[in-house]
């Protein structure tokens, strides 16, 4: 976790973000386990539910984030090739 401003909450990142939801989940659905009555049953559903549709679209959002880097990345890296290719007088 980061800090920001004096006086505000700590920033959380996307993965750990994605971590504290994945342990609430696993959380949720022991007490779901331990539900009594049906209307406890279909509430901790509800939750779970909600919680998996909110997980997944955190991890689609991370995967789109990567791609990015990625991406990034790989573009640096064929560029130091190309560099490093002309200065020793090779054709890629």
């Amino acid at each position: 976790m980061t800090r920001s401003k004096k006086g505000h909450k700590p920033e959380v990142s996307l993965e750990e973000e994605i971590e504290m939801l994945r342990k609430a989940l696993r959380q949720a659905f022991q007490l779901s386990q331990e539900a009594q009555s049906t209307e406890e049953k279909l509430r901790a559903l509800g939750v779970l539910g909600a919680a998996a549709a909110r997980l997944a679209n955190m991890v689609k959002v991370q995967r789109q984030l990567n791609q990015g880097r990625e991406s990034e990345l790989e573009e640096a890296i064929n560029a130091a090739i190309e560099e490093a290719a002309r200065e020793m007088g090779l054709q890629l």
